[in-house]
């Protein structure tokens, strides 16, 4: 519908302290700083607007992601986005963070990851593996929680997937009534090369 639209965007990347060599790692990519990140943020102005009846619209979207080498095999990772919008669901924020532990073949991770938007999804996520160049296993294990405001919430979250409002809100088996839901599962993945 927009005829015109307006943008502006400001990104960079950090880094700090010295650099880690991982265990059980050799030879390129053995090692990492301890500290890096990157950011980003942008912002946008749709004079014609984005839905119906809008004569004006605008967004504004902030990302920052960072890594941190706690130990030679212990990495915490955090990223943060936040938007809002004149328009559809006006805030949008997600918040992750994983704590992986890595040692030569063997490696395992831990991720929470929050979303809220038109409502509050929870992810609990752990898993843990084995990789050698001719066999991989690697076991997962997650537990999805999800709250929303009043409505039966796998139709609140089609919608939202269909009209891209919220993204990768995750969905529960089955229809809640009062809007609350979760899941949980294990899988075992056997890989040969």
């Amino acid at each position: 519908k927009c005829s015109n639209e307006y943008a502006a965007s400001l990104s960079g990347e950090f880094s700090a302290g010295r650099w880690v060599k991982l265990r059980g790692k050799q030879g390129y990519g053995a090692s990492i700083r301890r500290h890096v990140g990157i950011f980003s943020a942008d912002a946008g102005f749709f004079p014609d607007g984005k839905s119906k009846g809008s004569v004006k619209d605008w967004q504004v979207q902030a990302k920052m992601k960072s890594e941190h080498m706690l130990a030679d095999f212990l990495k915490l990772s955090v990223r943060l986005a936040f938007r809002y919008r004149t328009w559809g669901e006006p805030f949008r924020t997600d918040c992750r963070s994983d704590l992986s532990f890595i040692s030569g073949r063997f490696s395992s991770a831990v991720r929470f990851n929050a979303l809220v938007c038109s409502g509050t999804g929870l992810l609990g996520y752990a898993e843990g593996g084995y990789r050698d160049s001719a066999v991989s296993v690697l076991t997962i294990g997650m537990t999805e929680f999800m709250f929303m405001r009043g409505m039966p919430l796998a139709r609140s979250l089609c919608r939202h997937s269909t009209e891209g409002e919220c993204g990768h809100l995750p969905l529960p088996l089955g229809d809640s009534q009062d809007g609350d839901g979760s899941i949980s599962g294990l899988h075992l993945l056997l890989i040969l090369s």
